[in-house]
């Protein structure tokens, strides 16, 4: 669903609930997916560019294909969601790609710039290795998410691009409070 101009809240949720799930922007229900996709190594990395969400999606929001770029985005999360359930690799990693390029488009088309020339170089040069790589949240910088058979890889795209491939891992507990 769209996100009103603000971020979904599925972030949220995610840490909330812990490991991986399936929802919409929140209040929604969940459904709880498999921890992980078979033979696929997930990598986060910073690029070291800020970008607002709430000024992104204003400026997106303001384009007349807004509505069909949503309807074309929540048909491919319904496809990589269908793809992650099945352990599908190909699909998955083709789901992804197709996401970057669709957030591409509609960035041309709303003068925003979701996939900067960074995203686009850690992008390109995992799709070149097999993988497949999309900024996560609103894009415009931050952290680009990976997935890759290649357990390596993002360490050698940080070091083509520049950007600090961050300790990530999916933890399946969700929120825990910590005793110092």
């Amino acid at each position: 669903r769209a996100s009103e101009g603000e971020g979904s809240g599925i972030d949220v949720a995610a840490s909330w609930h812990g490991g991986v799930i399936a929802t919409s922007q929140q209040p929604a229900p969940v459904r709880r997916m498999h921890a992980s996709i078979a033979g696929l190594h997930l990598a986060a990395l910073f690029t070291g560019e800020a970008s607002s969400t709430t000024a992104m999606i204003a400026r997106c929001r303001a384009a007349k294909s807004w509505t069909t770029y949503t309807t074309l985005l929540s048909d491919l999360a319904s496809s990589g969601i269908d793809a992650w359930e099945r352990q599908d690799v190909a699909r998955f990693l083709a789901v992804v790609r197709e996401h970057t390029e669709l957030l591409r488009t509609l960035g041309t088309d709303a003068e925003a710039p979701i996939v900067t020339q960074r995203i686009d170089a850690i992008a390109r040069l995992a799709e070149e290795a097999q993988g497949a790589a999309k900024p996560s949240g609103a894009g415009g910088g931050d952290v680009v998410v990976m997935w890759s058979r290649d357990s390596e890889l993002a360490h050698r795209i940080g070091e083509a691009t520049a950007s600090i491939v961050l300790e990530v891992a999916i933890d399946p507990r969700g929120v825990v409070l910590e005793d110092e």
